[in-house]
């Protein structure tokens, strides 16, 4: 129960809730500056997963071990990371940026990240799969889907 509809919801929610606050402008000025996209996506797309991997291989995890570990690093930030960020007034917009564009770009990076992993694993990692499109589809309506609908609903005219 819990997981299945009070933890999505909450996230709905609290996705919905930042998108109250944002503007179109706010992201425009994201995209005006995009040095901050591009590094925060290089590194959560490539430096990430390879300090996964460098510590699989460091603790010489077993191999799906070490799959699980490079997943989770390669996996962008989520809807409790964006929450942190508008709490702390940090850049709101970038974060929501950045897990967009790193839950487009990971279409492609996990299952490269996997292969990767499984190929150094051998027949020990057989049968390994993840559903990588579910999972990004999962990202997208949890995230891009409640702030677009917060940030253009009408706002509530407020009378004395």
């Amino acid at each position: 129960m819990i997981n299945a509809w009070i933890v999505p919801a909450s996230m709905f929610s609290l996705m919905f809730a930042m998108g109250l606050t944002l503007t179109l402008d706010d992201f425009r000025r994201v995209l005006a500056l995009p040095r901050a996209t591009v590094v925060g996506t290089g590194v959560q797309l490539v430096a990430m997963p390879l300090v996964g991997l460098g510590l699989a291989h460091a603790f010489d995890l077993e191999p799906l071990l070490a799959a699980g570990l490079v997943i989770m690093a390669a996996c962008p930030g989520g809807v409790m990371s964006n929450m942190f960020v508008h709490l702390g007034k940090a850049d709101t917009p970038l974060s929501i940026t950045l897990t967009a564009t790193a839950t487009a770009v990971t279409l492609i990076t996990i299952p490269l990240w996997v292969r990767l992993v499984l190929a150094e694993a051998g027949p020990a990692a057989a049968g390994v799969e993840m559903p990588v499109l579910e999972t990004a589809l999962r990202l997208g309506t949890f995230t891009v889907l409640p702030v677009a609908i917060g940030m253009f609903s009408p706002s509530p005219s407020v009378s004395c």
